[in-house]
């Protein structure tokens, strides 16, 4: 009797990313773009398949998931991306290892204002408090104190005519209305747009890892899966 799934080997499950070397990991959300870092790589496994053009910025052994990770030293590192024209409704989300403030106040995450120059930032504040600000509109800024030298994971949905949310180890710390979060053009990590080339003030002190966007809102229970997942985005 011939055997079923004739034909079937390990790991032939398309390119599906999730699943390596006939092992199935968890399942994660379809998403735009996704960085896992591994073998030092700056290509997304998302979707778009965008590249990082890293500007000082050093590969880390401290991984969350998998052996490597992106290393911000605070003083002069960050990283960019396109992320597309004209983009209403995003998420973003990533595993942060902070180290602390580098001594110049405002520190920043993500700066989405792209080419527009007035879509929106995410930064955390010396006085231990968070500050974001979408599409423009007023800042935002509430109670919030990282945790230094420790894992966790940060999220942002910014949704057009409804609510944006802020998630910290997948639990809403924050919501506001929102008028979505309008993205063209380049998307900056670590910190501030306008302070690129320069050196100090703005620059984020931390390690991230598994960083993903996604041109759309990603629900709850998506937020939640990449917080719970073990998988390392390969």
């Amino acid at each position: 009797m011939a055997p079923l799934f004739t034909g079937l080997k390990l790991g032939g499950f398309g390119k599906n990313p999730d699943v390596a070397a006939g092992v199935v990991r968890d399942l994660l959300p379809t998403v735009t773009d996704r960085w896992g870092f591994e073998s030092n790589s700056l290509v997304s496994t998302g979707t778009s398949g965008s590249t990082i053009t890293n500007s000082g910025a050093t590969f880390s052994a401290t991984a969350k998931t998998g052996t490597v990770a992106l290393n911000f030293d605070g003083s002069n590192d960050y990283a960019q991306f396109n992320g597309g024209s004209s983009t209403t409704n995003i998420s973003i989300a990533f595993w942060i290892y902070w180290r602390g403030h580098n001594g110049q106040g405002r520190s920043y995450l993500v700066d989405f204002r792209g080419s527009n120059g007035g879509a929106g930032y995410w930064l955390i504040d010396s006085n231990n408090t968070m500050t974001y600000s979408i599409n423009g509109a007023t800042e935002r800024t509430f109670s919030f104190t990282p945790t230094n030298n420790t894992w966790e994971h940060y999220a942002l949905v910014a949704i057009d005519g409804g609510v944006s949310k802020i998630y910290r180890n997948g639990t809403v710390v924050d919501s506001a209305s929102s008028t979505g979060a309008t993205v063209d053009g380049t998307m900056v990590i670590g910190t501030y747009s306008g302070a690129r080339g320069s050196s100090g003030q703005y620059f984020m002190n931390a390690i991230i890892d598994n960083f993903v966007f996604h041109r759309g809102a990603l629900s709850s229970t998506d937020i939640t899966t990449f917080y719970t997942s073990s998988s390392t985005f390969a």
